[in-house]
């Protein structure tokens, strides 16, 4: 099962994709959507998708589209989109050279400086072992780059896992200890950043970095969402936050914390 998490910035809805591969005899996989504004499942299967989204490929929200790493039916990899305005599936392809699904590379998708970026690292050969591709120009197939690459065999080659590039270069990987450690674009050690975990292959595969942006979002449906939660004692929110709830719980009449879920 693969899932997407998404905001229709259209119709200012959060929506979440569920692709479901349930039998191997089956050509096409189970397709749904939950949208919050309904808080009900409907059914896309009639969208036929044929592609196969690797086993716990991450995911990458950019453009108002959900973007994963796929196999086509002719063997090579792919970038699939789902676009949460339209609720349709789209193909784009990677750099040239970087399709073949080669089992010894591994390829995860990411948001870099707000634009598509493609990390690329093996655990075996010459080659540098870590790069990151930027799709400069949404959109444009073109318009990939190569950033910057460096070698992870100076620092323990396949004993590391590569989870999240930030705003300046810098990598946030997992080693083979669990701990978490930041490099610079350079592949030189900048800090431990203190979370320490077990060295299991299941640990390390667990893990997933991501970004976000802080938002306030009142589920006025919650009476359609079975799973919503009503807060009787609001956590402590930041000054401006609390002022603008305060000004929404006037504007609106509320009675109580309780209408808050």
């Amino acid at each position: 099962m693969c899932l997407g998490f998404g905001f229709d910035p259209i119709t200012g809805d959060y929506k979440m994709v569920r692709i479901t591969y349930v039998d191997c005899g089956r050509e096409h996989p189970q397709v749904e959507i939950y949208r919050l504004r309904t808080g009900v499942w409907q059914d896309l299967s009639h969208l036929e998708f044929d592609h196969v989204i690797y086993n716990k490929s991450r995911q990458a929200y950019v453009n108002g589209a959900i973007h994963w790493i796929a196999c086509c039916t002719n063997c090579y990899d792919l970038i699939v989109l789902f676009d949460t305005y339209y609720e349709v599936f789209r193909n784009m392809m990677l750099p040239v050279g970087l399709m073949n699904n080669d089992a010894s590379t591994s390829k995860d998708l990411v948001v870099y400086n707000e634009s598509l970026a493609l990390i690329l690292w093996n655990v075996s050969g010459a080659e540098p072992s870590f790069c990151v591709w930027v799709m400069n120009e949404y959109g444009v197939e073109e318009s990939w780059s190569k950033h910057f690459s460096f070698d992870f065999h100076e620092f323990g080659g396949g004993s590391m896992r590569p989870l999240w590039v930030g705003r300046h270069g810098e990598v946030i990987v997992v080693w083979q200890d669990g701990r978490l450690v930041s490099y610079d674009h350079d592949g030189v050690e900048v800090k431990d950043i203190g979370v320490h975990g077990s060295s299991s292959e299941d640990y390390r595969r667990s893990i997933h970095v991501d970004c976000y942006m802080e938002s306030l979002v009142l589920l006025k449906g919650a009476h359609c969402f079975p799973d919503a939660v009503t807060c009787y004692n609001l956590p402590t929110l930041h000054a401006n936050i609390s002022d603008s709830v305060d000004d929404y719980r006037s504007d609106h009449e509320l009675g109580s914390e309780n209408d808050y879920k």
